[in-house]
């Protein structure tokens, strides 16, 4: 069980919050740890009859416009029987999609543990049990024992971790879940990568980091759009995989080598044969040659690419987590003598 003096960050994940869910982990939260924080990223508060809630903070002021990402902090709220619950932080961000979405919460966060969470799905006595592991872990993670999915879902998710393990080299299991604990240590290092943050489930950690799995069942199934989880797993496919340009690399080459065989069988039939076609020399030679040399700058190029996006990419191959030192050092001048 983590100590008093430890503060807990909880990152819920949802748009539309049931306030009587959120009062239940408030006060859950409230009785086993001291010192604890609740963020939400643009919340529609609702009652479990689907009722929209007015929410009054205590901030009355409205924030400021700004181009870009904009981050606006409301420390109250009251609930639906108006009493005030504390620790609650209201984040209003425009231009919000789901990999920034992980980050502000990590910048944004001031606790020592980080707790990331569905209300929908995931229950507060698995969390609880997940807060207690994570003194000893570095990294808690939800793993699904079923997932409430039909055939066709199945189905697409087996082809996308199948995909991933292919063009990849990430071995993620397909019963992780975004349901997940990170202590600091681990924020740190999120924070310092360069790639962005798809889904936490596809985040992964060397053996520096500890893990440890906590099996679960989902309440319900998730509320994501066909079309949504569709462009997520193309983005994540096309945009975390290099075995893809490689592939593309391969197929250039192979397509200009058989221009060239061609480009090579069409001069020897010019040569040797009495009877060709009017033009036909000519023709098929230009298209052998523009072929040729456009699928040649194709190879060329994607492994340039390839290998930018992997220098771009490149981390510190070791990561410092302690150091000691002793402050008795003790020096011996042994080429000085006395004067």
């Amino acid at each position: 069980m983590l100590d008093n003096t430890s503060l807990i960050s909880v990152a819920i994940l949802n748009k539309n919050i049931d306030c009587i869910v959120l009062q239940n982990l408030h006060d859950t939260l409230a009785t086993q740890f001291k010192y604890f924080e609740i963020l939400l990223i643009n919340p529609s508060f609702v009652h479990l009859e689907s009722k929209k809630t007015n929410v009054v903070c205590s901030s009355k002021s409205p924030p400021p416009p700004q181009k870009d990402l904009l981050l606006h902090l409301e420390p109250n709220l009251p609930d639906s029987e108006n009493r005030t619950l504390s620790n609650l932080r209201i984040i209003s961000a425009r231009m919000l999609s789901e990999e920034v979405k992980y980050l502000v919460f990590l910048q944004n966060c001031i606790g020592d543990y980080i707790l990331f969470m569905d209300l929908e799905q995931n229950s507060i006595q698995d969390s609880q049990t997940m807060l207690t592991q994570a003194r000893l872990y570095d990294v808690v993670v939800g793993s699904r024992i079923t997932k409430h999915q039909g055939i066709i879902d199945k189905f697409f998710s087996y082809i996308f971790y199948k995909l991933i393990s292919m063009c990849g080299s990430m071995s993620i299991k397909h019963s992780y879940s975004e349901f997940c604990v990170f202590n600091r240590k681990t924020i740190h290092y999120l924070l310092n990568q360069d790639e962005s943050i798809k889904l936490l489930s596809l985040v992964q950690f060397d053996e520096s980091f500890s893990k440890y799995e906590h099996r679960f069942i989902p309440l319900k199934k998730s509320n994501k759009k066909f079309l949504q989880s569709l462009n997520l797993g193309i983005d994540i496919i096309f945009q975390g995989s290099h075995r893809l340009l490689r592939a593309a690399s391969i197929l250039s080459i192979f397509v200009a080598f058989f221009n060239l065989v061609y480009g090579i069988y069409i001069f020897l039939s010019f040569m040797f044969r009495s009877h060709i076609e009017g033009g036909w020399t000519s023709s098929s030679m230009y298209m052998a040659g523009m072929n040729f040399c456009l699928f040649l700058v194709l190879c060329i190029m994607s492994e340039y690419i390839r290998s930018i996006l992997l220098h771009v990419k490149k981390h510190n191959l070791y990561d410092i987590v302690d150091e000691k030192s002793s402050l008795d050092l003790d020096f011996k001048e042994l080429n000085v003598r006395d004067k």
